[in-house]
Order: C-alpha cells, then structure tokens, then sequence
C-alpha cells in the first residue's frame, strides 16, 4: 500500500506514525502537494493507491480504511 500525504496538515507526523501501526507494509511518503487543496491543512487527507481519502479526525480516518 502506497501512501501520499500532505506536509501542510500540522498534524502529519501523527497521521503517519498510527498509519504505520495499521499498516506496518504501507510505504508513506509526506509531499509538498496531494491535490487535495483546502482540505489538507485542516483534516486528515491522503492518497492511497491512486485514491483520495479525507476525514474529520484521524481516529475517523483509521476507522475508515479499515472498513
């Protein structure tokens, strides 16, 4: 699993290190742009294999995937 995360939202380091507990085989990487522009620097946005993900908070976010 590829992920693509955005350096704008202040909370990245967070994001990636409880991705990385789910997803120990994921591959993420933190870039300068998502295409996910207004949301990036607010909530918890990625994309993963091609496909853009958002949430409210990055418990919802986690929640989200795993589903």
């Amino acid at each position: 699993m590829k992920i693509k995360l955005c350096k704008k939202y202040a909370k990245k380091k967070k994001l990636a290190k409880q991705l990385l507990l789910t997803y120990p085989n994921a591959t993420i990487e933190i870039k300068s742009c998502i295409g996910i522009c207004k949301h990036c620097k607010e909530r918890p946005t990625a994309v993963i294999d091609s496909q853009k993900f958002k949430s409210k908070t990055i418990k919802k976010f986690i929640t989200a995937l795993s589903a």
